[in-house]
């Protein structure tokens, strides 16, 4: 393989592949400094049992869709793959996926988080988000498993001109019992801003998380903050909602139930 970015390496690569589930490790090392071109092939790792890890020394894959069959990832917070296209069966052996591996890095916005966590979620449940700042404009991201380091150091902001939208979903919003799927989804160790790029528009109707129809949905240790319009309502103001659809509407809310959720934790 060149290993330029270029150069068509996609048959040394399903060389590389064959070779490595021959051997008794299983393991095919991309190694740092080379970034292979697979030239939009579709790779069926099912072609190659048993399932082998690609471990990646700092190398990069690009152009191509992977089929996983229990194929193993190692890979530190760097980045692996470069418009590739996930499905079938992966797993990380360090229980994680991250938004680094596919270029979604903090205080970076060259790459829209919620765009980096759906690369991702096709085939990984769980994924973790470092320390720092990761950057969103478009929000409505149904979450699976999700989880930071810590509520005061991993940060997620939603920079936003729009009224009524929301940053995450758990479940189908809306949705009824049949709608629940056997995951428990889940949110942990992050803090989550929306905020308005104008200091000028009063934004309306946001939500930071809805939970809709979902089995056994968890938020723990998690901080939201609606950084513009802030509102906050005395008791007799907040007796007025029960009569008036339109102020619930209208309300800026951390978190709102819409739909058949199972038993929620929330702590």
């Amino acid at each position: 393989a060149t290993g330029d970015g270029r150069t068509d390496d996609s048959q040394a690569f399903l060389k590389a592949i064959q070779a490595a589930a021959k051997n008794d490790d299983k393991i095919l090392v991309i190694p740092h400094g080379y970034v292979f071109n697979l030239v939009h092939q579709t790779i069926d790792f099912n072609k190659f049992n048993p399932a082998v890890v690609m471990k990646f020394d700092g190398g990069v894959l690009k152009n191509a869709k992977f089929v996983g069959n229990r194929t193993r990832i190692l890979a530190p917070r760097i980045k692996i793959f470069e418009n590739i296209i996930l499905s079938g069966t992966f797993s990380s052996l360090s229980d994680y996926a991250y938004p680094e591996w596919v270029g979604g890095f903090p205080y970076d916005n060259t790459i829209d988080l919620v765009d980096a966590l759906r690369q991702l979620d096709s085939v990984f449940f769980d994924i973790q988000l470092s320390n720092g700042e990761y950057f969103t404009k478009k929000g409505k991201y149904e979450v699976r498993g999700l989880t930071g380091i810590s509520v005061g150091t991993t940060h997620v902001i939603m920079e936003t001109d729009q009224s009524n939208t929301f940053l995450f979903s758990m479940g189908k919003i809306s949705g009824s019992v049949k709608d629940r799927d056997f995951h428990s989804r889940y949110i942990r160790n992050l803090s989550l801003h929306i905020t308005s790029t104008s200091s000028s528009q009063k934004l309306r109707g946001n939500r930071g998380i809805i939970i809709g129809a979902t089995h056994r949905p968890v938020i723990e240790n998690v901080r939201l903050v609606q950084s513009r319009d802030y509102q906050r309502f005395e008791k007799f103001e907040l007796q007025s909602f029960l009569v008036s659809q339109k102020k619930v509407d209208d309300a800026n809310v951390n978190i709102e139930f819409n739909g058949d959720s199972e038993l929620s934790i929330l702590n």
